[in-house]
């Protein structure tokens, strides 16, 4: 997914553009959902406006570490899965009495 920033005057909205192409307004509900999909958030955003060099900095940092933790996830998941997998696979070789 991809953060498009958006400023108009004082006030800033972001929407999210999904890996379909869709363009839709930003919702936490929705982009825990992508999260947990697995969808990580596309570095840099899109910036439509005008930001500070530092509003990007810590926008572009707050991405990093949303990544940083799904990449945690994905790596714990897919350790857990082959800890799964073998302790059956273990199992199923282990000779019977």
């Amino acid at each position: 997914m991809k953060w498009i920033l958006r400023r108009d005057q004082e006030e800033c909205k972001i929407d999210i553009q999904r890996a379909d192409g869709q363009i839709r307004e930003f919702s936490y509900v929705e982009m825990v959902e992508l999260l947990y999909k697995k969808e990580k958030i596309e570095d840099p955003p899109e910036y439509l406006g005008s930001f500070s060099q530092k509003e990007k900095d810590s926008i572009e940092k707050l991405i990093k570490a949303i990544n940083l933790q799904v990449d945690a996830e994905l790596e714990s998941s897919h350790n857990s899965q082959e800890i799964t997998d073998s302790s059956i696979q273990d199992r199923l070789e282990e000779p019977t009495l």
